[in-house]
């Protein structure tokens, strides 16, 4: 398996120079997204979802809130402290240190002997690929494209899909920082919202051509930005047919990748 390289930066994104690039994002994108769990959901629903149960009253269930349901926090609250945190109610220093004792308390609570067997396990579990989404490397990778993933979930999250999607690289958002098997700190590179930027280094960088592949509302500034963007719609709140990008069903954005192109890959 290829060794996949971990980019973050002006100096790093100097590698990229004057090739063309690709970055994808994950959750809903290569991923179905949609996975929900019940309107008061408790630990257990996570292991449910994870074995293919389906619920009728339904919340989101995300990377980070599903980590966090798992340790017995609900994604209602999770996202309360999120907002907190966002707002400035409470420092980044608070919010990661309830983040880290919580992490730690399921893995004292669980089977596995270390935080980053926790981690690689809840990954495996949680990385759900769309059948088809090696299709759309491919089709990038056929025009010489190199394949990035860029994703609001973890580093670890994003590597392992990056293996599986047979990518080039990721841009790291969050860093699981561990101590001697232990959660010690989770490190922000890049929050949702801020996804642009990395166009905006790149360019400085002197990468030639820049596309992005989405779905989301915090994909909207960055497929703005980039040369040529795609969004996979699956979003009720977004107006898909206002954004600056090609957009449709996952298959219809994978054809018209490869319209785009200029191929039949």
């Amino acid at each position: 398996m290829t060794e996949i390289d971990v980019l973050s930066g002006k100096d790093d994104f100097e590698k990229l120079e004057n090739e063309k690039v690709v970055l994808v994002d994950v959750e809903g994108t290569v991923t179905p997204g949609g996975r929900h769990v019940p309107k008061n959901p408790r630990p257990e629903h996570v292991y449910q979802v994870f074995e293919g149960e389906t619920f009728e009253v339904k919340t989101d269930l995300g990377y980070w809130s599903g980590l966090h349901l798992l340790a017995g926090e609900r994604p209602s609250e999770y996202f309360q402290r999120v907002d907190k945190w966002w707002n400035g109610q409470i420092t980044r220093e608070e919010f990661e240190e309830k983040n880290v004792n919580q992490l730690n308390q399921l893995l004292d609570r669980s089977d596995h002997e270390t935080a980053q067997d926790l981690v690689e396990w809840y990954n495996r579990s949680f990385l759900n690929l769309r059948e088809k989404s090696p299709e759309l490397v491919k089709a990038f990778h056929s025009e010489e494209f190199s394949v990035g993933v860029l994703s609001h979930t973890s580093e670890s999250l994003s590597i392992t899909a990056a293996e599986q999607l047979d990518a080039d690289f990721v841009v790291p958002s969050w860093t699981f920082q561990f101590e001697e098997g232990r959660f010690e700190f989770i490190e922000k590179e890049i929050y949702a919202d801020d996804k642009s930027e990395v166009v905006d280094e790149m360019k400085e960088a002197g990468v030639e051509e820049i596309y992005f592949v989405g779905n989301g509302e915090n994909d909207i500034d960055i497929c703005e930005r980039a040369d040529q963007a795609f969004m996979i719609e699956n979003k009720e709140q977004i107006n898909y047919e206002q954004l600056d990008a090609d957009s449709g069903e996952f298959k219809e954005v994978v054809k018209k990748v490869r319209e785009r192109l200029g191929g039949n890959n």
